[in-house]
């Protein structure tokens, strides 16, 4: 999620014990004391011999046995198979925490002892040659047994975790936390991963999709060309998202039907509002109100799902899981569109 760096400033000052800041600085002390990763610390993978490529298997694909005793993964969409194969999505997830937590602690406290170890594991990630990750997905949300143990552009949702990834190296950098020569190697990786977005064949079929995977596409597209200075590829995103996506994905009546196709309807559709709502923090963050250009679309989504806080019975779609969250989601995002113009 986009980061609120307002918010974070009205932290720094706290001084009380078990608060939000204290818990980010207790976090981060574990990560001090924790060890880098990388995707090369799989001890092997059924799909690729060079572990520097990211793995992930699908996450709603189960094992199936058949009669003849050979197995077929089978989907079931919204139930999560705890025993997926190829790990890395595990360990991109605890990366993204870590370097969350351990920016924010140095922000909080300047501690070295937090920029170091955050850039130990940025290094450790994205720029060590030995232990660095190809700047790609094209193994990432694989099928056992199907499309030739290839990557599918679904595995892009996994990428959602590298707006989170620059919000914390933009931080970092503010307070000059990253040497150079770090620095470039990174921004050189972003840069190729951009351009794997572009040009590679899950990266196109996705810009041509919809739902909400399609969306984290525009967005981090955009935030990795905001990266990387690409103006010309920024300007392209920005003229195209209201067409592509908010009017593709939003009727009139503040419907999302692709994602209310899905078991878990409510927080998909919801999902789906995050990815928009950081896409707004992102223009704004840049001097355009992008919200409240196209308030009148986005907030049609909003108040359709919002009639049914505290009325699960009469969401007309199935929710297969924690009704709850997701309540608390879409307020936190409600909450996050009041602070834009």
């Amino acid at each position: 999620m986009i980061w609120d760096l307002e918010y974070l400033q009205s932290w720094k000052k706290d001084t009380r014990p078990d608060t939000w800041k204290q818990t980010i600085i207790k976090e981060a002390e574990l990560a001090v004391k924790g060890k880098a990763e990388s995707v090369v610390d799989k001890e092997s993978s059924l799909f690729v011999s060079n572990k520097h490529y990211y793995v992930s298997t699908a996450p709603y694909w189960w094992p199936d046995t058949l009669k003849d005793g050979t197995i077929k993964y089978i989907r079931k969409d919204g139930v999560r198979n705890p025993n997926r194969l190829g790990q890395d999505h595990e360990r991109w997830s605890r990366l993204n925490q870590a370097l969350k937590n351990l920016s924010r602690a140095y922000f909080f406290t300047g501690d070295t002892k937090f920029r170091d170890a955050y850039v130990s594991r940025l290094r450790r990630w994205f720029v060590t040659k030995s232990t660095r990750m190809y700047p790609n997905f094209d193994f990432s949300s694989i099928v056992p047994g199907q499309g030739g143990n290839k990557g599918r552009q679904y595995g892009i949702v996994e990428l959602y975790a590298m707006n989170d990834i620059l919000d914390s190296y933009r931080l970092m950098c503010q307070l000059n936390g990253v040497d150079k020569k770090t620095t470039n190697a990174f921004e050189k990786w972003c840069r190729n991963l951009m351009t794997w977005l572009r040009q590679s064949e899950n990266g196109k079929a996705e810009s041509l999709a919809t739902g909400n995977i399609s969306t984290i596409y525009d967005l981090t597209l955009f935030n990795l060309a905001v990266f990387c200075g690409e103006k010309v590829i920024c300007d392209s995103i920005t003229s195209a998202f209201a067409t592509s996506r908010l009017e593709r994905q939003i009727m009139a009546d503040g419907t999302q039907p692709v994602e209310l196709a899905r078991t878990q309807a409510y927080h998909y559709s919801i999902y789906n509002l995050t990815h928009i709502v950081d896409f707004c923090v992102l223009q704004e963050r840049l001097g355009r109100h992008y919200y409240a250009e196209h308030r009148n679309i986005i907030d049609r989504a909003f108040n359709y799902l919002l009639q049914f806080v505290g009325n699960r019975k009469a969401f007309p779609y199935q929710e297969i899981g924690d009704w709850d969250a997701c309540e608390k989601l879409l307020k936190k995002q409600q909450a996050r569109l009041k602070t834009l113009k």
